[in-house]
């Protein structure tokens, strides 16, 4: 019998409703600082950002407020990275942040 493995350990995007979400190992300021990074990379400026519950953060970013993403602590040293981008959601789009927010996390453990 194989052992559950939670998205946290394998880094799966899981969707639902239009919202992507991917968690990561690590806290969230060092993951917001990652999701900042990627926006600023992909060209997607952020027009707000502000504190979400007890220790989050929402962003939202690109042209007609499009993009809207949550970086929440998720448990322990686990926290998640909530995208919505329009009303439907775009994978593509999502996926390719996802890919700069790993490679920056990457960048920030070896520096």
């Amino acid at each position: 019998v194989m052992p559950f493995v939670s998205p946290a350990v394998n880094g799966v995007v899981i969707w639902r409703s239009g919202e992507a979400r991917k968690y990561y190992e690590t806290n969230v300021e060092n993951l917001k600082s990652a999701v900042k990074d990627s926006l600023k990379q992909l060209n997607i400026p952020i027009t707000s950002e502000n504190k979400y519950g007890k220790k989050g953060y929402r962003m939202i970013a690109g042209e007609n407020t499009r993009f809207k993403i949550k970086v929440l602590h998720n448990d322990g040293n686990v926290s998640c990275v909530k995208i919505r981008i329009n009303i439907l959601g775009d994978q593509n789009y999502a996926e390719l942040i996802y890919k700069n927010i790993d490679k920056n996390l990457l960048v920030k453990r070896f520096n």
